[in-house]
């Protein structure tokens, strides 16, 4: 690492999966107790429009119900559970519920852009602006720009080649984030040209996380951030 650089941010995705079940109360909060800089969590809506945390589009990877998590009411998606590998059973935690218990800086995957005026008005309820960061696909990163003026947005591209300048001035993002490959690592130096912070997505391993290191990323997000501290020693 160069003299004088900051070591990457440590982003826990979907909190601590290796631990407990992905996007629970329990696997952000053994994130956030482990020190994780900030955590990256997926939001979607409910049939009822509470925005809950979830990844995929239906319930059935963990809580073995087909259906999609918008075809089923709070009430509904409140009785499904399942176990996280230590046997301790998990629930689908609302937004707001994971707002009020976390203190650690929450990087918020919003999937429906219509659930966006809630989530700004739980947070503004807060005042926690400050510690809220939002992450999505160009798509939803101009609509999160559209419905909320202030919001600190981490873009997120696929390709090496940098996002169009057009694309960049309706987002304003503060850093763009990566999928973690050879040729987008070696596209780091062109975001750092034009002033554009990166982060990048998932990084699991110690050797990968010493080349993002190495390339100047300014947060890396990893599905187990113990395996990737030789890394970023």
């Amino acid at each position: 690492m160069s003299a004088g650089r900051a070591a990457p941010m440590r982003v826990a995705h979907r909190g601590a999966p290796t631990r407990a079940i992905e996007n629970t109360l329990r696997s952000i909060r053994i994130a956030e107790d482990a020190g994780a800089d900030a955590i990256e969590l997926d939001v979607r809506a409910t049939r009822d429009g509470v925005p809950v945390l979830l990844h995929d589009r239906t319930l059935e990877r963990f809580f073995g119900d087909a259906r999609p998590v918008d075809a089923v009411d709070l009430a509904g998606v409140r009785m499904l559970d399942a176990r996280s590998p230590d046997g301790v059973v998990e629930r689908i935690p609302t937004f707001e519920e994971v707002l009020d218990a976390t203190r650690t800086t929450l990087v918020v995957d919003v999937k429906t852009a219509s659930m966006l005026a809630a989530i700004d008005a739980m947070i503004t309820a807060r005042d926690a602006y400050a510690r809220i960061v939002f992450n999505g696909e160009p798509a939803m990163a101009e609509a999160t720009r559209r419905a909320i003026p202030q919001a600190r947005i981490l873009m997120s591209w696929a390709k090496p080649e940098l996002p169009p300048d057009e694309l960049l001035a309706r987002v304003r993002p503060f850093a763009v984030n990566l999928k973690w490959t050879d040729a987008n690592a070696a596209a780091v130096p062109a975001y750092a040209a034009k002033g554009i912070a990166v982060w990048c997505w998932t990084v699991d391993d110690p050797d990968n996380a010493r080349r993002a290191r190495d390339a100047g990323v300014a947060a890396i997000i990893s599905n187990d951030l113990d395996a990737i501290a030789p890394g970023l020693a």
